[in-house]
């Protein structure tokens, strides 16, 4: 059964609200693997019924870089109600290999390859099962799997990361090029960096893949209730408070003048008309 959004299995009803749109969609798809199921069963009645879904169960444990909002509310069923007497209950949708609800013979089988950066402690695996009739298989084995490739988080400061890059040892030649992520803490604008930690990446035989700076929580230096339209600000202003809430300071007399200079060539590429 593939995935199942809820516009394929009902319409929604006129007033309907999120608690009864939930309760609809879950007996709606548990009614699609009933259907399946007692199909299967009339066809082949003494042959292994493997149930295959793509959902999110109930019990289910988010450990790869789902995100709730991601994984969805709607699609929260029993997982026994999907299964039924199947032999095996194979599930996908969830990133990280596991049983459910204590049944040995209910599994998300997981990625084979982490989704991001975020998943790249996960444990990859393949399950290996016996199945004799119409019983629940047995002999069940995890096979852990052997990454693709190497992936590193790189995090700190920028010289911390410098320092980390500088570390990685040195990729073979003869194997899948490893991967890289940096994350950093900047207290202002570093232009040039990423192109920098690229290039100091490649001479270790690796691929920076995505360079990102970890968000800063500042305070907003306005007034509580203080409102501005944007049409009473100048760019420079603009420009100032967007520094100040990215990195925590105005920025200084030399990046003022650097985005002054840079303005002033957009508005002579735009027209006089630009800046009125």
């Amino acid at each position: 059964v593939p995935y199942l959004r809820d516009a394929d299995l009902r319409l929604p009803a006129l007033g309907e609200g999120a608690r009864e749109m939930h309760r609809r969609y879950a007996a709606a798809l548990e009614g699609r693997y009933v259907a399946g199921r007692e199909a299967a069963r009339r066809a082949y009645p003494d042959t292994p019924l493997v149930v295959m879904g793509h959902c999110y169960v109930t019990s289910a444990l988010l450990g790869g870089g789902e995100r709730p909002v991601q994984v969805g509310n709607l699609a929260q069923v029993e997982a026994g109600v999907l299964a039924g007497d199947a032999s095996y209950l194979a599930l996908g949708h969830l990133h990280r290999p596991q049983e459910i609800a204590g049944r040995a013979h209910w599994r998300y089988s997981g990625s084979l390859l982490p989704t991001g950066f975020d998943e790249v402690a996960v444990r990859r695996e393949v399950t290996l099962l016996r199945l004799d009739g119409p019983s629940p298989a047995r002999g069940i084995e995890s096979v852990p799997l052997k990454p693709f490739r190497e992936y590193r988080r790189l995090e700190g400061d920028p010289a911390d990361v410098r320092r980390a890059v500088d570390a990685l040892p040195l990729a073979s030649p003869d194997d899948p090029a490893p991967w890289c992520e940096a994350t950093l803490d900047l207290r202002g604008p570093e232009p040039g960096l990423a192109r920098e930690l690229i290039e100091r990446s490649r001479d270790r035989g690796w691929n920076l893949v995505s360079v990102r700076r970890r968000a800063r929580q500042v305070a907003p230096s306005t007034t509580p209730g203080e409102r501005f339209e944007l049409r009473e600000l100048d760019p420079e202003d603009v420009f100032a408070r967007r520094h100040e809430a990215e990195f925590g300071t105005p920025p200084d007399d030399a990046m003022r003048l650097e985005f002054s200079r840079l303005l002033e060539e957009v508005l002579a590429e735009e027209g006089p008309e630009a800046g009125s």
